[in-house]
Protein backbone atom coordinates (compact mmCIF):
# COMPACT_ATOMS: atom_id res chain seq x y z
CA UNK A 1 0.00 0.00 0.00
CA UNK A 2 1.28 3.54 -0.52
CA UNK A 3 -0.02 6.50 0.93
CA UNK A 4 -0.74 9.12 -1.63
CA UNK A 5 -2.30 11.85 0.42
CA UNK A 6 -1.87 12.83 3.83
CA UNK A 7 -3.37 15.78 5.95
CA UNK A 8 -0.21 16.96 7.33
CA UNK A 9 1.60 17.44 4.35
CA UNK A 10 2.66 20.91 3.03
CA UNK A 11 0.38 20.78 -0.33
CA UNK A 12 -2.36 19.44 1.78
CA UNK A 13 -2.75 22.98 3.43
CA UNK A 14 -3.36 24.30 -0.29
CA UNK A 15 -6.23 22.22 -0.57
CA UNK A 16 -9.75 21.97 1.22
CA UNK A 17 -10.49 17.97 0.05
CA UNK A 18 -13.97 16.84 0.78
CA UNK A 19 -14.54 13.65 -0.78
CA UNK A 20 -12.36 10.85 -2.63
CA UNK A 21 -13.73 8.18 -4.79
CA UNK A 22 -11.55 5.51 -6.96
CA UNK A 23 -12.28 5.66 -10.63
CA UNK A 24 -12.19 2.35 -12.68
CA UNK A 25 -9.04 2.61 -13.67
CA UNK A 26 -7.47 2.63 -9.99
CA UNK A 27 -6.52 6.48 -9.80
CA UNK A 28 -7.97 8.80 -7.05
CA UNK A 29 -10.17 11.09 -7.81
CA UNK A 30 -11.21 14.34 -5.43
CA UNK A 31 -13.30 17.35 -4.52
CA UNK A 32 -11.34 20.11 -3.71
CA UNK A 33 -13.80 23.02 -2.17
CA UNK A 34 -10.87 25.63 -2.02
CA UNK A 35 -9.96 25.52 -5.77
CA UNK A 36 -13.49 24.63 -6.71
CA UNK A 37 -11.68 21.63 -8.82
CA UNK A 38 -12.52 17.86 -8.84
CA UNK A 39 -8.62 16.39 -8.69
CA UNK A 40 -7.33 12.94 -10.27
CA UNK A 41 -3.69 11.27 -9.36
CA UNK A 42 -2.92 8.61 -11.08
CA UNK A 43 0.12 6.72 -12.35
CA UNK A 44 0.97 10.37 -14.31
CA UNK A 45 0.92 11.75 -11.16
CA UNK A 46 -2.00 14.72 -9.98
CA UNK A 47 -3.57 17.62 -12.49
CA UNK A 48 -7.38 18.88 -12.48
CA UNK A 49 -9.60 16.43 -13.51
CA UNK A 50 -12.84 19.21 -14.29
CA UNK A 51 -13.32 22.75 -12.93
CA UNK A 52 -11.66 26.39 -14.51
CA UNK A 53 -11.51 26.98 -10.51
CA UNK A 54 -13.51 30.07 -10.81
CA UNK A 55 -16.74 30.17 -8.55
CA UNK A 56 -20.07 29.50 -10.09
CA UNK A 57 -22.70 27.13 -11.70
CA UNK A 58 -21.42 27.10 -15.90
CA UNK A 59 -22.01 23.83 -17.49
CA UNK A 60 -19.71 22.82 -20.51
CA UNK A 61 -16.52 20.63 -20.75
CA UNK A 62 -14.72 19.55 -17.94
CA UNK A 63 -12.17 22.06 -17.74
CA UNK A 64 -14.74 24.60 -18.52
CA UNK A 65 -16.92 23.82 -15.69
CA UNK A 66 -17.56 25.97 -12.85
CA UNK A 67 -18.40 24.63 -8.99
CA UNK A 68 -19.26 27.13 -6.57
CA UNK A 69 -18.53 24.33 -3.43
CA UNK A 70 -17.82 20.89 -4.96
CA UNK A 71 -18.59 18.06 -2.38
CA UNK A 72 -19.55 14.90 -2.70
CA UNK A 73 -17.88 12.65 -6.08
CA UNK A 74 -19.19 9.04 -6.85
CA UNK A 75 -17.32 7.41 -9.81
CA UNK A 76 -19.14 4.64 -12.24
CA UNK A 77 -16.79 3.40 -14.62
CA UNK A 78 -15.19 6.44 -16.62
CA UNK A 79 -18.18 8.70 -15.27
CA UNK A 80 -17.54 11.12 -11.86
CA UNK A 81 -20.78 12.26 -10.53
CA UNK A 82 -19.99 15.62 -8.54
CA UNK A 83 -22.41 17.01 -6.02
CA UNK A 84 -21.98 21.44 -5.55
CA UNK A 85 -23.66 21.57 -1.48
CA UNK A 86 -23.54 25.48 -2.58
CA UNK A 87 -26.11 24.95 -6.08
CA UNK A 88 -27.73 22.02 -5.22
CA UNK A 89 -26.49 20.72 -8.32
CA UNK A 90 -25.03 17.22 -9.30
CA UNK A 91 -22.75 17.42 -12.26
CA UNK A 92 -21.85 14.49 -14.52
CA UNK A 93 -18.23 14.76 -15.61
CA UNK A 94 -17.87 12.10 -18.58
CA UNK A 95 -14.93 11.77 -20.87
CA UNK A 96 -17.44 11.54 -24.29
CA UNK A 97 -17.67 14.54 -26.23
CA UNK A 98 -20.96 16.27 -26.44
CA UNK A 99 -22.96 14.74 -23.44
CA UNK A 100 -23.12 18.02 -21.48
CA UNK A 101 -24.86 19.37 -24.81
CA UNK A 102 -27.01 16.25 -25.48
CA UNK A 103 -28.49 16.63 -21.72
CA UNK A 104 -29.29 20.33 -22.52
CA UNK A 105 -30.96 19.46 -25.72
CA UNK A 106 -32.73 16.39 -24.03
CA UNK A 107 -33.95 19.05 -21.01
CA UNK A 108 -35.70 21.27 -23.66
CA UNK A 109 -37.59 18.11 -25.02
CA UNK A 110 -38.82 17.14 -21.14
CA UNK A 111 -39.55 20.91 -20.74
CA UNK A 112 -41.61 21.12 -23.95
CA UNK A 113 -43.20 18.36 -24.01
CA UNK A 114 -43.57 18.43 -20.59
CA UNK A 115 -42.47 14.84 -19.60
CA UNK A 116 -40.69 15.54 -16.63
CA UNK A 117 -44.08 17.37 -14.86
CA UNK A 118 -45.72 14.26 -13.87
CA UNK A 119 -49.15 15.53 -11.81
CA UNK A 120 -48.27 19.19 -12.69
CA UNK A 121 -49.91 20.92 -15.67
CA UNK A 122 -47.82 20.66 -18.47
CA UNK A 123 -46.81 24.38 -20.54
CA UNK A 124 -48.39 23.68 -23.67
CA UNK A 125 -46.24 23.89 -26.13
CA UNK A 126 -46.62 23.18 -30.26
CA UNK A 127 -44.09 20.55 -32.38
CA UNK A 128 -43.37 23.96 -33.95
CA UNK A 129 -42.39 25.84 -30.97
CA UNK A 130 -40.11 23.01 -29.30
CA UNK A 131 -38.58 22.52 -32.96
CA UNK A 132 -37.74 26.76 -32.62
CA UNK A 133 -36.88 26.19 -29.11
CA UNK A 134 -34.37 23.55 -30.15
CA UNK A 135 -32.84 25.14 -33.47
CA UNK A 136 -32.11 28.39 -31.00
CA UNK A 137 -30.34 26.46 -28.21
CA UNK A 138 -28.46 24.57 -30.94
CA UNK A 139 -27.45 27.71 -32.77
CA UNK A 140 -26.00 29.14 -29.34
CA UNK A 141 -24.35 25.85 -28.74
CA UNK A 142 -21.90 25.92 -31.90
Amino acid sequence: MTTSLRNSEPHSRERDIACVAVDEEGALCFTDMKSRQVWKMDSDGLSVHAGKGQQGATDGSALLAEFSQPYGICCEGRTQYVTDASTGCVKLVSPLDGTTEFLKHLGDLYRNFGVHLKGQNAIDASLVDAKTCLQYRISRAT
